[in-house]
């Protein structure tokens, strides 16, 4: 039936003479049909993106449903049968924005909707992952798209496979496993099919959330970087990134690398479409790969939290329990860890209290007690091993064993956690500054060492950077850098003025076992600067990791953490009971000492003066309170200003006020001048601040 309802009565043109007459009766005939006769359902549309792929390789495919209507729909269904030769996806990356229920199954060769809504003058999508490996050109199409608002026609899209493009795939193994264990993401780029070389092979990998690359990320490729490309492969801060990679006729090549999650869950992972040159000077989209990865909830995690490390080196291990009940508590929480048995000679060397409660102790071997968890809490400890000297290179695993405790009294027990230790040759950067405490106007030298722990190879290309701006409320005056002790062809470089000040070092060399030293040269402004008193307290600097080119291969060494202290006198502040003084008149002003909290202990012997002759001719003080921490206060003549004997705690301030008369010839102006500087004994060390500067204005007479 044409119409979805019934026309009530017929119409029966009578016999009009006017062509005006025999329109209006069509018009009339049109207003009693229904709206869903005329077109009037959503309509479906697909596409492929990319609509070109290699063998393996995956596509989206996407459908739009749009209602272009002013009303709503319900019930919209479609079914989709992929042509033969072309699958779901292992990886889905299902999307569906049109309500309802969308059915896929990975490696399925249909895809359904059903029960689908969508509100009027608006459209919604699904999307879905496919692939394929046969050459050929694909024409998907669907059924016709049905809903409460009626029926609308098929969809039509074609996908197109090539043997003439590479294709790429992803796999992680395993694929499943607990937070913060590292899993290897291989990536396969397959020309098997293809009689022809192809160059540029470029695309990238950003990282989802809670998913980060391990350490070492033992990176690595069987691919060919094409001699033009000078960063053809880098991992970093959660995006692998390849460019300009050749891959000859015929042929296949991995890149690999470790990844691990934080926290529990299911992740999917997407590389960017493989881009590629192919015959005849051609770019091409080849496709993309995806995978996924899941990260089962564990009772406890265990990470060492620094790899690779260096024998004769120390490496600090975690462990986190996590009570994932929300109404019962753990209690005697037990477990052992045998290092000894992972790595000979791997030992304890101290233990932090951490928030697990219990005990735990050892030497060779870490055993853990009485520990507990409130309902829905998590907690962690830490312990430091010593690394042996002896240790061969190599990867290590250590596996606890199975954790015992109680859950609301019940015995329990829990899988044992596990991590791997690799022992490298790797280069080790330290850092040390000359003066552990400096005051202003001192010099002082921070030197770096950069060790090659590998006995057989010599370390090149090394470099780091030292980004000063965390000591930067210590300033400094002027630096020389002279590294040739590193290299001929090393080279540091700083601006103090950059943001942030950063220390670039780049180009090192150190020979085989041997290690290579420079030093930066530093300087504390004195409190006659311009840039006034250094601040109080103690600065603590961390470089980058180094990293070099160990036998062909890139390798990342250990950061650098060293600290200095900066010790000064308290700092003085004068303040006036107004601005301007009519000559004749006294002026009320209040000295007050602070002792910073970030001092590094007591002021002693707290001195300095102030001359007001240098402010007015003539100036004379007329009377001084007592001061508060103990010092002597006087004067000389009439105009001169002593202060000695101070002593103030950190933290801590005191006060004494002067009144002082203004001469009855003062001629009118702005007066200013400056204290001494201030003197104190902090730590057994004489040391100062700077001079704190007075103005007074004697305004002109109106």
């Amino acid at each position: 039936m044409l119409y979805s309802r019934r026309v009530q009565g017929v119409l029966t043109p009578p016999q009009y003479s006017s062509l005006f007459s025999k329109l209006s009766f069509f018009m009339v005939l049109l207003s009693t049909l229904p709206v869903s006769g005329w077109s009037q359902a959503p309509t479906l549309a697909q596409s492929f993106q990319p609509n070109t792929i290699g063998p393996g390789s995956t596509s989206i495919l996407t459908f739009v449903i749009n209602n272009a209507t002013q009303n709503g729909a319900e019930q919209i269904q479609f079914q989709d049968n992929l042509p033969s030769g072309v699958l779901l996806a292992d990886v889905l990356l299902l999307s569906n924005g049109c309500e309802g229920t969308v059915t896929a199954i990975p490696g399925g060769n249909s895809i359904s909707l059903s029960d689908g809504r969508l509100s009027a003058n608006s459209s919604c999508s699904i999307s879905v992952s496919v692939t394929g490996s046969g050459d050929g050109v694909y024409t998907n199409t669907t059924s016709a798209l049905s809903s409460s608002a009626g029926i609308s026609s098929a969809s039509t899209a074609d996908l197109t496979i090539t043997l003439g493009r590479p294709g790429i795939s992803m796999s992680v193994t395993p694929s499943t496993v607990a937070p913060l264990q590292r899993s290897s993401l291989e990536i396969l780029i397959d020309n098997t099919a293809n009689m022809a070389d192809v160059t540029s092979l470029s695309f990238s990998l950003n990282l989802p959330e809670n998913i980060e690359f391990a350490a070492p990320k033992n990176l690595s490729t069987t691919c060919l970087p094409a001699a033009f490309s000078l960063t053809p492969l880098s991992a970093s801060g959660g995006v692998l990134s390849v460019t300009g990679y050749e891959l000859d006729a015929a042929s296949t090549c991995v890149f690999s690398i470790d990844i691990k999650a934080e926290n529990p869950g299911m992740f999917s992972l997407r590389t960017t479409d493989l881009q590629a040159i192919i015959a005849f000077g051609q770019q091409v989209n080849c496709g993309f790969a995806a995978a996924e990865m899941t990260a089962t909830p564990a009772f406890m995690t265990k990470s060492f939290q620094s790899n690779p490390v260096s024998p004769g080196t120390t490496v600090d291990v975690n462990y986190t329990l996590a009570n994932r009940d929300r109404s019962s508590t753990i209690s005697n929480i037990s477990f052992s860890d045998d290092f000894d048995a992972a790595l000979s000679g791997l030992s304890i060397q101290s233990v932090s209290s951490g928030d697990c409660g219990g005990s735990a102790s050892g030497t060779t071997a870490l055993n853990f007690s009485g520990g507990s968890l409130a309902p829905g809490a998590t907690c962690s400890f830490t312990i430091t091993l010593d690394v042996p000297l002896s240790a061969s290179p190599g990867v290590y695993a250590s596996t606890t064993s199975a954790v015992n405790y109680e859950l609301g009294g019940t015995p329990t027990v829990a899988s044992s956690a596990s991590d791997q230790l690799f022992i490298e040759a790797v280069p080790i950067l330290s850092m040390a500054y000359s003066e552990p405490v400096v005051k202003p106007g001192d010099q002082f030298d921070l030197t770096f060492t950069i060790t090659n722990t590998d006995p057989l190879n010599d370390l090149t290309e090394i470099a780091f950077t030292d980004d000063f701006s965390q000591i930067l409320p210590a300033v400094w005056q002027g630096i020389s850098i002279n590294t040739s002790n590193c290299g001929a062809g090393s080279q540091a470089t700083i601006s103090p003025q950059a943001i942030p000040p950063t220390l670039n070092f780049s180009d090192g060399f150190v020979s085989a076992g041997s290690s290579c030293s420079f030093t930066v040269q530093l300087e504390i402004p004195d409190a006659t600067s311009a840039n006034g008193t250094p601040a109080a307290g103690t600065w603590s600097n961390t470089s980058s990791k180094v990293s070099g080119t160990l036998n062909g291969s890139t390798i990342e060494g250990t950061d650098a953490t060293d600290a200095f202290s900066v010790n000064v006198a308290p700092n003085l502040t004068i303040f006036s009971d107004q601005k301007q003084y009519d000559p004749g008149a006294t002026a009320s002003l209040t000295y007050q000492l602070t002792h910073s909290e970030n001092a590094l202990g007591a002021a002693s012997n707290i001195g300095f003066t102030h001359d007001f002759s240098s402010l007015f001719s003539n100036a004379s003080i007329s009377s001084i309170t007592d001061v508060d921490c103990g010092a002597v206060i006087g004067t000389t003549g009439t105009s001169l200003l002593t202060f000695s004997g101070g002593n103030l705690t950190e933290g801590s301030t005191c006060s004494f006020e002067v009144t002082l008369s203004v001469p009855l010839s003062q001629t009118t102006g702005t007066f200013q001048n400056e204290t001494s500087t201030i003197a104190a004994d902090v730590l057994g060390m004489s040391t100062i601040s700077a001079p704190t500067t007075l103005e007074l204005v004697v305004p002109s007479i109106k």
